[in-house]
């Protein structure tokens, strides 16, 4: 399968034995990333599901500590349907998945979206994928705590959000007044967006987790 990225088409992808994910694309370049991971938003009445794919770029270890610095975060791939076509909506992001070669997913895992996550692990298993395991997102029912670890991410220079997506869009056109109530109802970009940025912050790529993700079986001006 081939893709367009932020730097060019991807046309091969592998996971290399230190858990570097390595990018082939289309122009001869290879990118590096410590880790590829992913948002997803689950749908509503009248909110579309939504999910976004990214990747924090490969830093060297530091050559006495053995410590690495953070990398910059890079948007491979985003995307929504109605919820009539939920599952295209999962085609699309299993096929994201196993493309980007994407390890893990944050998402809300309250009980009202119990049948979205359940299709979403019976359809995984269908294709036999072994990728894309689900994890409760960090301050997932704090929606302006969300935000502000996307605001932090943007000011310190550390995400690439292509011109055109749908997330930079939400983030350029957010409403004060609707952060009063339920935004995490209207926003559902900026949902999956926070989801996996706020999964970055708490668990940085090769760093020991306490805890293993679950499984489940069968505009502001700072983004002016």
């Amino acid at each position: 399968m081939k893709k367009n990225s932020m730097y060019g088409t991807v046309i091969e992808t592998k996971k290399e034995s230190d858990g570097t994910i390595v990018h082939n694309l289309n122009t001869g370049e290879i990118l590096k990333y410590q880790a590829v991971r992913g948002g997803i938003c689950w749908p509503l009445k009248d909110r579309k599901p939504y999910y976004c794919i990214i990747g924090e770029q490969w830093t060297p270890t530091h050559a006495f500590t053995e410590e690495r610095k953070r990398g910059k975060l890079v948007m491979f791939a985003e995307g929504e349907q109605s919820i009539t076509k939920f599952v295209k909506f999962l085609t699309e992001l299993t096929d994201s998945i196993k493309l980007y070669r994407c390890d893990e997913l944050y998402t809300s895992m309250h009980d009202e979206y119990r049948d979205y996550i359940r299709a979403f692990s019976d359809y995984q298993q269908e294709r036999g994928m072994t990728e894309g395991r689900l994890d409760y997102a960090p301050y997932m029912d704090n929606f302006a705590l969300g935000l502000s670890v996307i605001q932090e991410w943007v000011i310190m220079g550390m995400i690439d959000l292509p011109e055109g997506s749908i997330v930079r869009a939400q983030l350029r056109a957010i409403d004060a007044s609707k952060l009063v109530e339920t935004p995490e109802k209207t926003y559902h970009a900026i949902n999956g967006l926070r989801y996996v940025l706020a999964g970055y912050q708490k668990y940085p790529p090769f760093q020991n987790r306490t805890h293993e993700p679950v499984q489940h079986q069968p505009g502001f001006a700072w983004m002016a």
